[in-house]
């Protein structure tokens, strides 16, 4: 213990990096000196699940506490009706009755100095036995929540109308009337936005929230029904995007950081053949300097958007994206033609990364459980050396996605065929290149 009272103040942090919570606080009670150094890091973020059980205590770490916290999480678990009575009353997503402090919290009343606020929508909600949307007989296990609740479109009148009679979107859109009237907030993410809206989203107060941010990052939710079908075969699914920009995007005028995440079984990003389109167009985002997707397909509306954004992106990252195998459709872009487009229209990009947690497949089937490996063709044997010999080359991944079931197929022969042919590691080999000079003179400039 004497050498951990010899640490470095600087270097706690990086233990806490390390540790989980529970460890760091046991290691907290073993010393004053490294109570003081721990507090600040054990303090950093308030999580919060709602509805809340109990506020009891809550005041109390506020008081004590809260000129510590620099994060709120907000996990939220909305919940289904039970009875099939007309009149019901609606619960509070603060808690029965609402807590007072949670919801001065949210306003931002309470620890104003709070600037940063991620919400996550618990995507197992929907297991939960009840009535979603009155479209199935009661007690039907069709009439749970999957992703049937966002099957038709939705006007004003019919949101309207679903926040009245069902308690989750009753409280999904109290949610987003109370962040409304938060004035500090800066950075906000929503983890698993349900694709259904908000009539909060048509008000004032919900535009003038939007537009205060500077760094906004949204996942939009993804499911399947056990049968094949994703949520994004939906007709309400995409409507719902193509709508986003709309209610969103457009009104977050002063946003620099965004971040755009699909579900792997809620795929958008490409209008072609069916596609959902990506919900950016070239009169967004205005001040937009970094811009990271992940698990979004590469479609012309991304390249159109980076050509509008051309004076101002500086930072462009690609988490697990994809492009679309194209063999039938030559507008369809590929990853050649992203970097092309960054190249010549994107003048002040000063990087670009790429982000792949598996290797996109060389074989049918490589990389799902169960796999058998058979012996490599003699042309997959020399790719696969390759990347193992030359870190700088990329397989990049191309699929083909059902137009019906919005389900998506690796396309080895695609991924092997482009490596062999050379263009995408040509063009993104070709861009790096400039960035670098670039990088380099703006250093010397400096």
């Amino acid at each position: 213990m004497t050498s951990f009272n010899k640490l470095p103040p600087e270097l706690f942090g990086e233990l806490a990096k390390s540790m989980p919570s529970r460890d760091l606080m046991n290691l907290s009670c073993t010393s004053k000196l490294i109570r003081d150094n721990l507090i600040r890091i054990l303090f950093t973020n308030l999580s919060i699940t709602c509805p809340l059980a109990s506020d009891k205590g809550m005041d109390v770490f506020i008081n004590r506490w809260g000129g510590l916290v620099s994060r709120v999480h907000l996990h939220l678990r909305l919940i289904p009706n039970t009875s099939d009575e007309d009149d019901i009353t609606i619960p509070s997503l603060w808690g029965t009755p609402p807590s007072e402090t949670l919801k001065k919290i949210v306003h931002g009343q309470l620890l104003p100095h709070i600037d940063t606020l991620s919400v996550r929508f618990d995507p197992e909600q929907f297991e939960s036995t009840g009535s979603w949307d009155g479209d199935g007989w009661w007690g039907d296990p069709m009439d749970l929540g999957t992703i049937y609740t966002f099957q038709d479109s939705e006007d004003q009148e019919h949101t309207l109308q679903q926040e009245a009679e069902f308690i989750w979107r009753a409280q999904y859109t109290e949610f987003f009337r109370d962040v409304s009237a938060n004035q500090n907030i800066r950075h906000f993410t929503i983890s698993n936005l349900l694709p259904r809206n908000s009539s909060v989203w048509e008000r004032r107060e919900w535009k003038a929230f939007l537009g205060r941010l500077e760094e906004f990052d949204v996942s939009v939710f993804g499911g399947d029904n056990g049968a094949g079908w994703k949520a994004s075969s939906q007709p309400g699914f995409a409507d719902f995007m193509e709508s986003l920009p709309d209610y969103f995007m457009q009104h977050a005028t002063n946003v620099i950081r965004l971040r755009i995440e699909a579900h792997p079984w809620g795929l958008f990003g490409s209008a072609g053949d069916f596609g959902i389109r990506l919900p950016l167009r070239s009169d967004i985002f205005p001040s937009l300097r970094s811009l990271t997707l992940k698990n979004v397909q590469i479609g012309n509306e991304l390249i159109e958007f980076l050509m509008s954004h051309g004076d101002s992106l500086q930072e462009l990252t690609l988490e697990d994206c994809m492009c679309d195998e194209g063999w039938s459709r030559d507008s369809t872009p590929a990853w050649a033609d992203l970097w092309k487009t960054l190249r010549a229209d994107c003048s002040n990009i000063s990087k670009v990364s790429v982000v792949q947690t598996q290797t996109p497949p060389l074989a049918h089937m490589e990389g799902f459980e169960g796999y058998e490996p058979r012996p490599d063709s003699e042309s997959v044997s020399k790719i696969r050396k390759m990347l193992e010999e030359d870190e700088s080359l990329v397989l990049w991944r191309y699929v083909a996605v059902d137009t019906k079931y919005r389900m998506v197929f690796e396309d080895e022969e695609r991924n092997i065929s482009c490596f062999e042919a050379g263009e995408d590691q040509r063009e993104y080999s070709m861009l790096l290149t400039v960035i670098r000079e670039r990088n380099k003179n703006t250093l010397i400039e400096s």
